[in-house]
């Protein structure tokens, strides 16, 4: 079972109103100087040159109240829940039709104590990383239970391969210490290292819990407090592409890293900047959550014209990013009012 650690979840609705660098090869790094580039506000991005789609989601949302990561394949909307109480996988339609919610918190056959992550796997198959209990529970692409099998690590993140799994290990595992990102056989047994451990870190505290974003290009990968994020192939675990935030005097030093906690409680991350929950990257744009001097934020940066727009979620929380899919950039609508439901808006973004 997993060691107990605080988690500040800064990807948090209205609750209320709802009821290290990973590669040795520097010439393998892009680095993003996102310090030095313009910053304006989100509201000036010009959306319009990029198509977007925005769907209703069905009437029948389960305990749908915090959406915190979306996958989009065989025509359907796959979405973890995570309500603070309750965690759940929903699966829609294309349109937002509302199809199945996989399981329930519970210790018998296709239930789980806590999702760390889940993926897609190319046949259909949805495979859920149970990080409490830590085993897989398996459902099938016409979304019925199959199997459960435990695991002999701590995981945090679950991406699939075409003969195995990508582990994004917890920061407490025991069993591969020095590893970060590893790529296992489909026994769970460990094949290669993709990633190692992170130098710094507070073993007790995380600012968010990590996941891939399955993309078109690869499985991107961050991990809070890394100021990296890493591009890894679909095929055989690989690493493709690290792409290198700098944040300059905002960077936050190495021994707040290891003491996450003090400086959350002494507000000392006023002062730094760093990557959340998720973030994608290319030649052309990055894009993703910070924590920006102490405040969450939803960015853009424009590569070509060294331009970050951000919005500040805390004061505007009527739409937010929750991750990036396929080539498509994913946002959450929040219901503005009791006959209001949750919508997600779908923007075709190539990183490029």
């Amino acid at each position: 079972m997993n060691k107990p650690i605080k988690l500040i979840k800064f990807f948090i609705f209205p609750l209320a109103f709802l009821s290290v660098l990973g590669c040795s090869d520097k010439k393998d790094i892009d680095v993003i100087d996102i310090a030095s580039f313009d910053e304006r506000s989100m509201s000036e991005f010009d959306f319009s040159q990029f198509r977007s789609r925005t769907v209703v989601l069905g009437s029948d949302l389960g305990s749908l109240g915090n959406p915190v990561k979306a996958v989009l394949k065989n025509d359907r909307i796959y979405i973890l829940n995570d309500n603070m109480t309750t965690q759940n996988i929903l699966v829609y339609s294309s349109e937002g039709e509302f199809i199945s919610n996989l399981g329930t918190v519970g210790r018998g056959p296709g239930e789980y104590l806590g999702i760390s992550d889940f993926t897609v796997a190319s046949n259909g198959d949805v495979i859920i990383a149970d990080g409490v209990a830590n085993k897989l529970v398996v459902y099938d692409n016409r979304l019925e239970y199959v199997s459960t099998s435990g695991f002999p690590f701590e995981i945090e993140g679950l991406a699939s391969l075409p003969d195995g799994y990508l582990v994004a290990l917890a920061l407490w595992d025991s069993t591969w210490p020095d590893d970060g990102v590893i790529v296992v056989d489909s026994e769970m047994g460990k094949v290669s290292t993709v990633l190692p451990h992170l130098e710094y870190y507070d073993v007790n505290f995380e600012l968010s819990s990590a996941k891939f974003q399955d993309t078109d290009g690869g499985y991107f990968f961050n991990k809070s407090i890394d100021d990296n994020i890493y591009l890894i192939s679909k095929t055989d675990g690989s690493l493709i592409r690290q792409y290198f935030f700098d944040f300059g005097s905002e960077k936050v030093p190495d021994d707040v890293r290891g003491n996450v906690e003090s400086a959350m409680e002494n507000g000392l991350f006023e002062d730094y900047s760093l990557i959340l929950n998720f973030a994608v990257a290319g030649d052309g744009y990055a894009c993703g959550n910070m924590l920006k001097n102490g405040v969450y934020v939803d960015f853009i940066a424009d590569r070509s014209s060294r331009t970050v727009y951000i919005k500040n979620v805390e004061e505007d929380m009527d739409e937010m990013f929750i991750g990036y899919a396929g080539s498509t950039l994913v946002s959450v609508l929040l219901p503005q009012d009791d006959n209001d439901t949750f919508k997600l808006r779908f923007t075709e973004f190539p990183l490029k």
